[in-house]
């Protein structure tokens, strides 16, 4: 969720610093969320 307090926009393909960016396919695969390295 988008928190307009931690809003910066120097984070690549996220709008706040408490979003994570998920990698979907290996989520998909394994069945647990995996997050993708930046």
């Amino acid at each position: 969720r988008f928190v307009d307090e931690l809003k910066d926009p120097a984070l690549r393909f996220r709008g706040s610093s408490n979003q994570r960016i998920i990698d979907v396919k290996k989520t998909l695969e394994t069945g647990e969320v995996v997050l993708a390295m930046e």
